[in-house]
């Protein structure tokens, strides 16, 4: 059985959703830069078909536009990041109970997540996914909703090595 206890600090609450939603977000990139370079295009094409007229786009204002646009996406992208990490920073600060710590007890049959006010069993059958990054392992009940185990929760990196290996051997879905 391994027992060890740790608090979760904002940084690791924001890394978690850094981790949970860096494959989301890869498909909705893709998705909304390909609506968007269509929305460049339609504006393009629109303002060729038009470009004999004199209040119509011509072509080479419909250029511009569509690079002005192009050049926009990474500020859509870093504005969306900054919006994230505000609503990550007052989702954990509503959290009343985040502060109170959790010990952790791991055996082969149930992970047990202690706190002062709530205790929790996960059994295998109750392990949605697992997945790690470079320090931490995530232990999903639900989708979002995960138990994480820090490195720094054990007095070696080894420990926590063994322990993150023994979490995968027995809850990781085969």
């Amino acid at each position: 059985m391994y027992r060890f206890s740790g608090t979760i600090t904002l940084e690791d609450y924001i890394q978690f959703n850094e981790s949970f939603r860096r494959k989301l977000s890869k498909k909705a990139h893709i998705v909304l830069f390909s609506a968007f370079v269509g929305l460049i295009v339609t504006i393009y094409i629109l303002g060729l078909l038009e470009w004999d007229s004199d209040d119509e786009i011509g072509p080479v204002e419909a250029a511009a536009y569509c690079v002005v646009l192009i050049l926009f996406w990474p500020l859509l992208v870093w504005l969306s990041k900054i919006a994230n990490r505000l609503l990550w920073k007052n989702h954990f600060r509503s959290n009343k109970s985040r502060d109170d710590g959790y010990t952790y007890s791991i055996d082969e049959r149930e992970i047990v997540v202690e706190s002062e006010n709530s205790r929790t069993v996960i059994t295998r059958e109750k392990v949605h996914k697992i997945t790690m990054d470079e320090d931490s392992v995530y232990i999903f009940t639900a989708i979002g909703m995960a138990n994480i185990v820090k490195a720094r929760y054990f007095a070696t990196r080894d420990e926590y090595e063994e322990v993150r290996e023994y979490i995968v051997k027995n809850y990781a879905s085969t």
